[in-house]
């Protein structure tokens, strides 16, 4: 078994997301870890602090990756109080930004294939939900579901989104 345990990953008092990032094109695996108001990081598998990117002002609920199979390239979807980031993970530059109104808490975000373009799929905390196409950041639609703040996002059998909230 592999136990990774990186002690003072943060300086906060909680980690928010952490995630695996595991590179075919390197053969190596990486974790990727947020915090309130603090950089989002990433790590080897040894534990080691490898960069800190992002931005420092805002809370992030969520961090993902994703791989684009078409390009060969790895992303990182970071949801946080603001907006939603994507992250080039060679570079680790941003990519695109995707913001809705009103401005809330960005609470996850999923990217699939849908028609033939790559849409990214997000939930708020006032109860929407956004597809958004990945590649000009251009909003497609809208679902809401007023008074709820919506946590998690599963897809479905590439057809059918489910969301969780409070």
């Amino acid at each position: 078994k592999l136990i990774l345990n990186i002690a003072n990953a943060h300086t906060g008092f909680y980690i928010y997301s952490a995630c695996l990032l595991i590179n075919e094109l390197d053969n190596k695996t990486y974790v990727i870890s947020s915090a309130p108001n603090e950089y989002l990081k990433l790590w080897n598998m040894q534990g080691k602090h490898l960069n800190d990117f992002g931005v420092c002002n805002q809370s992030t609920y969520y961090v993902s990756t994703w791989f684009d199979s078409k390009s060969k390239k790895h992303y990182i979807i970071n949801a946080n109080s603001v907006d939603v980031k994507v992250y080039n993970f060679k570079d680790l530059s941003l990519f695109k930004t995707y913001k809705g109104t009103p401005n809330t808490w960005h609470m996850s975000a999923y990217v699939i294939e849908r028609k033939d373009k790559y849409c990214l799929i997000e939930s708020d905390g006032t109860g929407n939900i956004r597809v958004w196409d990945f590649e000009t950041a251009n909003l497609i639609s809208t679902v809401s579901s007023t008074g709820i703040n919506l946590r998690g996002l599963c897809i479905w059998n590439d057809q059918y989104v489910i969301s969780s909230g409070s």
